[in-house]
């Protein structure tokens, strides 16, 4: 590069370092009258897991883990009571944004209901992934929620600057890793939700929560031409029928309305959404050979069996993080 080249990436660099540093300042402030949360998805957990090496080569059930974290910014401590963990298998829904807007929902709305009705503010921090919670479906959520339960609280949210997105959530994630490591055999999901009840409270899909579509209901509400790219925020405010938006950590917000003519939050009902497998019949086929290289108790495989009796061809591979 020449000089000028150099003095200009070395600018860059700075900047980007700045406003990393911005994003944990926020991150740590000390706010009294606030509720402050980081959520995040870990990397997918297989089921089996076994040192049998067959299965390294092999497809394996997924089970998602989507984690709440309660944040103390004064200490940073993490209790067992500040973490709150929703669970599903992928044979029983996908890993999307209706999922996380449901979740969400259901931890705002029961387990930190009495927090957040106390707080003036709810500050919340993530990482910028589109397709599970930097969305329409989530803010729609939260709109409603500001509307329908928590009218007097000014909801705020924070995404970080690429590459630096390690958040009080992924410190529990690594203690979850290294407890797992510990562990080597496990073939059913209870054996993961033992080991995940050692780090906080678990909620299984199906029994302790459930999830509604979303998505439907924000594209019957929200504007398919919006003024803003929701990509490209760092800050969102939401304090009304109106989203608050920022593409830096300075400055002020700048509001736009994303509602259709003639609709409101009050109105904003949500319909359950179906279990939907994500398994591919490909991945079935591996399932089934594997456990019947390695031999596994009937129990494990009547769970198998039942989890792999609705398959899909057409879904999208969800074999990913």
């Amino acid at each position: 590069m020449t000089e000028a080249e150099k003095q200009t990436e070395t600018a860059k660099f700075i900047l980007h370092r700045r406003r990393a540093h911005v994003f944990y300042d926020l991150l740590g402030r000390i706010d009294d009258d606030a509720v402050t949360v980081c959520f995040d998805v870990m990397q997918n957990l297989m089921l089996t897991r076994t040192p049998i090496s067959q299965a390294f080569y092999s497809r394996q059930l997924y089970l998602y883990l989507f984690g709440v974290v309660l944040h103390h910014a004064k200490d940073w401590r993490q209790t067992k009571e500040d973490v709150h963990l929703y669970v599903w298998m992928e044979h029983e829904n996908k890993k999307d944004s209706n999922m996380i807007a449901s979740a969400l929902d259901h931890c705002f709305r029961r387990q930190l209901n009495g927090s957040i009705s106390q707080a003036r503010r709810l500050r919340m921090f993530s990482d910028s992934c589109f397709g599970q919670n930097k969305n329409m479906n989530v803010i729609s959520m939260l709109l409603a929620l500001w509307h329908n339960a928590f009218p007097n609280l000014n909801i705020e949210y924070v995404f970080p600057i690429r590459g630096h997105s390690f958040l009080p959530a992924n410190r529990v994630f690594g203690r979850i890793e290294q407890s797992i490591r510990k562990v080597d055999t496990i073939l059913l999901p209870e054996q993961y939700y033992s080991v995940l009840r050692d780090h906080g409270t678990v909620y299984i899909y199906g029994e302790d929560w459930q999830a509604f579509d979303f998505k439907s209901a924000t594209k019957a509400f929200v504007k398919g031409q919006k003024s803003f790219k929701i990509s490209d925020a760092k800050m969102l405010e939401l304090n009304s029928d109106q989203v608050g938006f920022k593409t830096v950590y300075a400055g002020n917000y700048c509001d736009h309305n994303v509602l259709k003519h003639g609709r409101k939050w009050a109105n904003f009902k949500l319909a359950p959404l179906p279990m939907q497998t994500t398994v591919k019949q490909a991945k079935k086929h591996n399932v089934e050979n594997l456990l019947n290289k390695i031999g596994v108790p009937d129990d494990v495989k009547t769970f198998h069996n039942n989890a792999l009796m609705q398959t899909t061809e057409n879904a999208n591979d969800s074999e990913g993080d």
